[in-house]
């Protein structure tokens, strides 16, 4: 098979290596040159990127135990996503018979990382010759510290995207997304205890068909790192995960798993032993750190929005948060012709519980008025505090529904008043309702107006 494909290459070869006057040297002289040096070898790969050819100096350099193993795969199996990188960088523009050189990242047969230097020669059917060679060792120490700076680069960019994350599960899965890019993974977890969440990202179609537990090993890989509170790294995940089924095969698959503090624990994997390095475990070590601020900011922040649209005494929404939601509210009635019911309600004889008893057993009066109210309404109204010991019920889509939820409301009120231990006299409820019509002439301003003195009207009757 070699010999056939060496005469099939051998004019493409030829051009390679001495041009075409150099015709008389052959094949064999381009193929010992580099096979006798033991410094790399040669493959060809067709216009689809699939590999067509390779020679024994390829394969020992990639550390592969025969061409079938590459043969007809695509040549993302040796170099990954590193190929995206290639295909913009070294082929955009390539036209037949010219030479790309320069050095990549090679995924050796037995899991290992083969630094390189490569030479991609595109042929006249679009199909690329492929050299690769051994790098001296100061050039490979400027292949890890470019590594370095290139992973340290899409970490920085994609961390900084963090904060544009408005909720704790676009921080989780921005994070994962960012560490795909920057460390070359297979995948990559988020196990987060307080959102009971775990999310994985990217290729794990070897696991399930494995009979592993993918989702018990994250999790003893998080409970691992979390109780030592330190980053927790190997090489086989088979000794982490406890068999679905009867199968006997090892999981070769090296992984890192970083405490977020208290709230999880974030893991990434990649094939092969030895496939993260001491440069990989600080990476993630400043990941994990930057999450925990993240999402402890983003905590903040939700609980800060939470305090700006709630009443802190009651838990209701606030007057603030209605003023925000009303015209969104009346845009829709009048998009859809369904009309808005008001109810302003306030408590009769309140003032009387703050000055027989006092201000704290108003204060609790108030926050169970308030839940009476929230419990007692429909899953689409809104229940708000809007001021004092007057609440008001925003009711949308309603006609003459309203009459019975204020029925309800004033019999729920009078039974409660008549059983607590916090006061020993009957309160009851002064309710006025008005009902905004999107098809008529009175804006809502003048509604809730309008329900605000009906209110008035009830409370004098009832009111001793």
């Amino acid at each position: 098979m070699f010999s056939e494909k060496y005469d099939e290459l051998k004019d493409w070869l030829l051009e390679v290596d001495h041009g075409k006057d150099g015709m008389e040297n052959g094949l064999n002289g381009a193929g010992r040159r580099v096979q006798d040096d033991k410094l790399g070898g040669i493959a060809h790969l067709n216009s689809e990127g699939a590999f067509t050819y390779v020679d024994s100096g390829f394969l020992d350099f990639m550390n592969y135990d025969s061409p079938e193993n590459l043969m007809g795969k695509s040549w993302k199996k040796v170099y990954g996503e590193e190929t995206v990188r290639l295909e913009r960088k070294a082929l955009s523009g390539l036209q037949p018979g010219e030479t790309w050189q320069g050095r990549a990242t090679g995924n050796g047969g037995k899991g290992s990382e083969i630094p390189q230097k490569l030479s991609l020669t595109k042929t006249s059917d679009d199909g690329l010759i492929c050299k690769v060679s051994e790098i001296s060792s100061r050039e490979e120490v400027e292949i890890i510290q470019e590594k370095r700076k290139r992973r340290l680069s899409t970490l920085r960019e994609g961390m900084a995207r963090l904060k544009d994350s408005p909720t704790r599960y676009d921080i989780y899965n921005t994070a994962l997304k960012v560490l795909r890019e920057a460390l070359d993974l297979d995948f990559c977890a988020m196990n987060v205890e307080d959102d009971d969440l775990c999310l994985v990202k990217g290729k794990t179609d070897g696991l399930s068909d494995s009979g592993y537990n993918l989702y018990g090993c994250i999790e003893r890989l998080s409970e691992k790192a979390m109780t030592r509170g330190e980053v927790i790294w190997g090489d086989r995940l088979s000794e982490l995960s406890e068999k679905n089924n009867g199968s006997g095969s090892s999981l070769n698959y090296s992984y890192i798993s970083v405490p977020i503090e208290e709230t999880g624990a974030v893991e990434v994997f990649a094939s092969g032993k030895d496939a993260f390095s001491e440069l990989d475990r600080s990476l993630m070590e400043i990941v994990g750190n930057h999450l925990y601020e993240r999402i402890t900011r983003a905590q903040l922040e939700g609980d800060l929005k939470n305090q700006a649209i709630h009443d802190q005494l009651t838990g209701l929404y606030n007057r603030h948060y209605f003023d925000k939601i009303l015209a969104k509210e009346v845009e829709r009635s009048q998009r859809y012709g369904h009309s808005i019911t008001f109810l302003m309600i306030d408590i009769n004889n309140f003032k009387d519980v703050n000055d027989r008893y006092s201000h704290s057993t108003g204060d609790q009066v108030l926050v169970q008025i308030g839940e009476i109210l929230r419990e007692n309404v429909r899953e689409p109204d809104t229940v708000i505090r809007y001021g004092g010991d007057e609440f008001l019920v925003l009711m949308p889509e309603t006609g003459s529904g309203s009459e019975i939820v204020v029925e309800r409301l004033n019999e729920k009120t009078k039974n409660w008043s008549e059983e607590t231990e916090l006061i020993d006299f009957t309160l009851t409820l002064a309710i006025g309702a008005a009902r905004y019509d999107p098809g008529g002439e009175q804006p809502v301003d003048e509604v809730i107006k309008q329900a605000d003195q009906r209110m008035y009207q009830d409370k004098k009757t009832n009111e001793v």
